[in-house]
C-alpha cells in the first residue's frame, strides 16, 4: 500500500535491507527505477532488487544492490543469507550507498533538469 514519504524515509532508515522485487510484467517494469530504490540507498541501506537494466546500470556506477536474475523464494532466500554471512560484502555496499546518495539525489539531478528545459525553452 502507499507509504508517504516521511514514513518511508523513517522505516528505510531503520532498516537492515530494502527489498525492491519486481515481476518482469512489461517494458514498463523491466525498465522501470522505483522511489524505494532510491529511498534504501539514501537510507543508507543495501537494497535486494531485479537484475533489469536500469537497476544494474546504477549498480554498475556504485554496487548498492544485490542483483536478482529470477524473483522466487529461492533466490531471495540465497541472497539475504549471502548478506548475512559476508560481512564486508554487506559493509562494501553500506559504504557504496553512503557514496551513492551523494550523486542520487534532487540537489544533484535538478541542474541536469533545468538544462534541458532551458534548452527546449530555447529551441521552441
Amino acid at each position: 500500500g502507499y507509504v508517504s514519504p516521511g514514513e518511508m524515509r523513517v522505516l528505510a532508515e531503520n532498516a537492515w535491507l530494502g527489498l525492491n522485487l519486481l515481476e518482469n510484467r512489461g517494458l514498463s517494469y523491466y525498465y522501470s527505477l522505483a522511489n524505494k530504490f532510491f529511498a534504501s540507498v539514501q537510507a543508507g541501506v543495501p537494497v535486494l532488487t531485479m537484475n533489469f537494466p536500469e537497476y544494474r546500470a546504477h549498480n554498475e556506477q556504485f554496487e548498492v544492490a544485490l542483483l536478482l536474475d529470477q524473483l522466487t523464494v529461492d533466490a531471495v532466500v540465497e541472497a539475504i543469507r549471502r548478506l548475512r554471512s559476508d560481512a564486508s560484502l554487506y559493509q562494501r555496499l553500506q559504504q557504496n550507498c553512503i557514496l551513492a546518495r551523494r550523486e542520487w539525489n534532487w540537489e544533484h539531478e535538478a541542474p541536469r533538469l533545468l538544462d534541458i528545459w532551458e534548452q527546449v525553452r530555447r529551441d521552441g
